[in-house]
């Protein structure tokens, strides 16, 4: 998933990038799998905001936007957490700034 977003959306280096580059980044990033289709989670941690866009065979079509409640945090907190254990997070990258944690694969 990661490497299709990354050869196809534009703001993909801002959006990936921030999202592994820095543990605590506000801005989580991840795709799960609902009902037989790809979506990409994009949650606004800080503010507690949530976008999620459908993959298309060839672009994204937004499917919604809302602000999770209190129990539905705690679930995005774990679909996250348990998405990073699967291997999509990266390890710290000895070319990336010492700010960074993350790598460009």
């Amino acid at each position: 998933m990661e490497s299709y977003v990354r050869g196809h959306m534009a703001e993909r280096d801002l959006l990936f990038h921030d999202n592994v580059a820095c543990p605590h980044s506000s801005i989580k990033v991840w795709s799960n799998q609902r009902q037989g289709n790809t979506h990409v989670c994009i949650w606004f941690d800080r503010i507690n905001y949530l976008v999620v866009l459908k993959q298309l065979s060839r672009n994204y079509l937004l499917k919604t936007t809302y602000i999770p409640e209190s129990r539905r945090r705690q679930q995005l907190h774990k679909e996250y957490a348990a998405w990073k254990k699967t291997g999509h997070g990266c390890e710290p990258c000895p070319n990336a700034p010492s700010a960074w944690s993350g790598c460009d694969k």
